[in-house]
């Protein structure tokens, strides 16, 4: 008896091996880049604690404590209440949209007034440090983006010559 014999066909397509070859268009580049700067900045973003008051009075004494140089945790516990801290965290991440407006307006080391917040009554806040914005520039992440743009320009080639071959092949062409 005589084995079965086949034939095989391998047909290698490799963007990773074409991107390298290929010259992305500057204004596909920058178009990516205006497309993208938001995810590629980083927002400021501040440390901060805020401790809920039952009443005026009591505000006006835990900003006096704080104004004084007592840690927020320390000033929250006198007075019964737990501080709610943030660390490192953007406008968007602070639960209280008027705490986060007042948080933003102060320097570090700075102490709110007495405050009506939308979701507690009254706080007040002590803002610990601030890690300013930092916006991408087109410069810095040019590089970046124009490796995107080659392999993006490759897979798109790869795909279209593989569809020519798929299409002769199926059309009973050989290799």
């Amino acid at each position: 008896k005589r084995p079965e014999t086949r034939v095989l066909t391998v047909v290698r397509f490799s963007a990773k091996a074409l991107a390298p070859t290929l010259t992305p268009n500057p204004a596909d580049v920058r178009k990516m880049f205006d497309f993208r700067k938001d995810a590629f900045s980083a927002p400021e973003k501040r440390s901060l604690s805020q401790i809920p008051a039952k009443d005026a009075a009591t505000a006006q004494a835990i900003t006096a404590k704080l104004k004084s140089g007592l840690a927020p945790d320390a000033v929250a516990k006198a007075f019964g209440v737990q501080a709610i801290t943030y660390n490192d965290a953007p406008k968007g991440a602070v639960a209280d949209p008027k705490v986060a407006d007042a948080a933003f307006e102060l320097a570090p080391g700075q102490v709110s007034g007495p405050l009506q917040t939308s979701l507690s009554g009254l706080a007040v806040v002590k803002v610990t440090s601030l890690t300013p914005a930092k916006a991408a520039t087109f410069e810095a992440l040019r590089p970046q983006l124009e490796d995107q743009a080659r392999k993006d320009m490759a897979t798109q080639k790869v795909y279209e010559a593989v569809q020519r071959y798929n299409d002769a092949h199926g059309a009973g062409s050989g290799l």
